[in-house]
């Protein structure tokens, strides 16, 4: 084993791992730390300073706040793979109690867990640290009902109780989510530092689940919400750079990069806010996506419905006002009000969807409101299209606001269903009702979706000698003479096709191509 720090102060690689790969996609952001300390990837079975880790979350806590430490703590788990074995005979164990003594035995079961998920807990923290002090571990005092207070003796820092906190609520959630459901509140007046280590208080309340979602699942929701806090934290820090660099042009080289180094990992975090592999499982025959940011970041964003839904579900497709950093605003904004209206109700119509997105973006924006003065009539919105698929039926329901539908099936005329010509959210702009398409289905169907930015890309027309938009038209041309290929075939055919078309000219919009084989 590799050794770089020896001193009573060194914590093991794998209570690094997360942070630094979190970290690592920050650019300049974390790279000033790590080569600080010479350090270019992480050894899980070495040792290293405390100082670099206390040295890197201090660096994200100033740029990001909480935010990125709590992301740091629920990514932890992952390289103690002896306690994630531990932590799941203890959920064998609490669910063999329920077998037993029924449902009436939870909260016993929750203290037996809590207990052994303590001991657990410890032994992770004193592995983690080069020859620990004694002090080192974990209590679980039991407060009153399902309420509990979780003491901690570690190195960690106070001032970033939330990569712990974030350690416990991955923990809970992952293992127990189905059952409970936990408020975690640090509690700094119980907080002592102490000569080797720092003793700190969480206080944690539990309350019962409806075990209608799975643990994972709320693990998933637990994540993704997560990595949209920090994703708003990312861009408010990227514009607020922005701006700093507009007034400081003296500056302007060090400001830039600052821009720079928060739009990528703004990115990154744009691209995690994207549907999760697990959400396309068993629900197409296939499936291809370009989504294509006029700049590093922007303001279209594709959507499916949660994987719970395998016969019924929801595929969304929209284009937010504005490119970069506003674009990308704006599309977290509605990716956020998306997840909040489906979680609602799973099986709402396209067209009462793009309704509640509308009235939702209205009302993030304050649109709804009459401004206090002339310079602050902002008037932002989206066009989007729905699309829910019912497998059982073999139908599809459309609605859309200002994005068609192209429908391609299996031995038929390649259409072009349009949409309402309205926008979602803007000023003035409420609709009341938007058409329904039904379409019938068999498996291997096809749609596309695309936004403005495909055909309204200007390009050679080498026919007209003009330079003109790419156009629907051409579209549906490339579509047809393809339709026997496969979508990823017809995908990069639909791509090298507008590259050539837009030859030298520069990109005018945010892309995004979304293509779907059905199956019944």
């Amino acid at each position: 084993m590799t050794i770089h720090a020896t001193d009573t102060n060194s914590l093991s690689g794998k209570s690094l791992a997360s942070t630094i790969r979190t970290m690592a996609v920050l650019g300049a952001i974390g790279q000033d730390v790590l080569d600080k300390y010479g350090i270019h990837e992480v050894d899980p079975n070495a040792w290293y300073s405390n100082s670099l880790r206390r040295e890197i979350h201090q660096t994200a806590f100033e740029r990001f706040g909480e935010e990125s430490l709590f992301c740091f703590g629920l990514n932890s788990g992952d390289y103690y793979l002896e306690a994630q074995i531990a932590f799941r005979k203890s959920v064998e164990a609490y669910e063999q109690l329920i077998q037993e003594f029924g449902e009436t035995a939870h909260p016993k079961a929750l203290h037996q867990f809590l207990g052994e998920f303590a001991v657990t807990h410890a032994k992770a923290i004193r592995e983690s640290a080069f020859n620990p002090p004694p002090s080192f571990g974990v209590e679980v005092i039991h407060l009153h009902d399902q309420c509990f207070d979780y003491h901690i003796n570690s190195r960690s820092e106070p001032l970033h109780e939330a990569f712990m906190r974030g350690i416990l609520e991955t923990g809970f959630t992952g293992w127990l989510g189905k059952y409970w459901s936990q408020r975690i509140a640090y509690q700094p007046q119980m907080t002592v530092k102490h000569a080797d280590h720092t003793h700190m208080v969480w206080r944690v309340d539990f309350t019962r689940n409806d075990g209608t979602k799975l643990s994972s699942e709320r693990l998933a929701e637990l994540h993704f919400k997560a990595r949209e806090a920090l994703m708003g934290k990312v861009l408010a820090d990227a514009e607020s750079q922005r701006r700093l660099a507009r007034k400081a042009m003296d500056e302007l080289e060090s400001s830039h990069r600052l821009v720079l180094d928060s739009i990528r990992y703004a990115s990154l975090l744009q691209q995690a806010q994207l549907p999760r592999p697990i959400r396309l499982e068993n629900r197409f025959e296939d499936i291809a996506v370009h989504w294509e940011p006029r700049d590093t970041i922007g303001g279209d964003l594709w959507w499916i419905s949660h994987s719970s839904q395998q016969d019924k579900f929801t595929v969304c497709v929209a284009d937010c006002s504005g490119h970069g950093v506003p674009g990308a605003m704006l599309a977290l904004l509605a990716s956020t009000a998306l997840e909040r209206i489906y979680g609602n109700d799973p099986h709402l119509s396209p067209a009462k969807g793009l309704l509640q997105l509308s009235q939702a973006l209205r009302r993030g924006l304050n649109q709804d409101q009459v401004p206090m003065a002339q310079s602050s009539l902002q008037n932002d919105g989206c066009d989007a299209a729905f699309v829910q698929v019912d497998r059982q039926a073999g139908t599809l329901l459309f609605a859309g606001a200002n994005i068609d539908l192209i429908w391609m099936p299996q031995g038929g005329e390649v259409q072009r269903i349009v949409a309402d010509a309205v926008g979602l959210g803007y000023r003035g702009s409420d609709p009341e009702h938007l058409t329904e398409h039904t379409l019938h289905f068999n498996s291997g169907d096809r749609f596309l979706i695309t936004t403005d930015g495909y055909v309204d890309q200007v390009g050679h027309d080498h026919s007209s000698d003009r330079r003109r938009a790419f156009g629907f038209q051409r579209l549906l041309q490339l579509l047809r003479e393809n339709r026997a290929h496969s979508l990823a075939f017809n995908m990069q055919a639909l791509q090298n096709n507008l590259q050539t078309w837009q030859g030298e000219g520069l990109r005018r919009d945010d892309i995004t191509l979304l293509a779907v084989q059905l199956q019944r």
